[in-house]
């Protein structure tokens, strides 16, 4: 996880937290439908 990677997910309203490089997406039972659309819209608008 890159600190370009923390800073853009943040901006999106996606927290990104963790001691190693490596990411674990957990997803959490009472997310919203809105809440996991912003959060794959972020990591696809990452991509480029």
């Amino acid at each position: 996880v890159t600190p370009s990677l923390i800073s853009h997910m943040a901006h999106n309203g996606v927290k990104l937290s963790g001691p190693n490089d490596t990411m674990r997406l957990v997803i959490h039972k009472d997310i919203t439908d809105r809440g996991l659309e912003v959060a794959v819209s972020a990591f696809q608008s990452s991509l480029g």
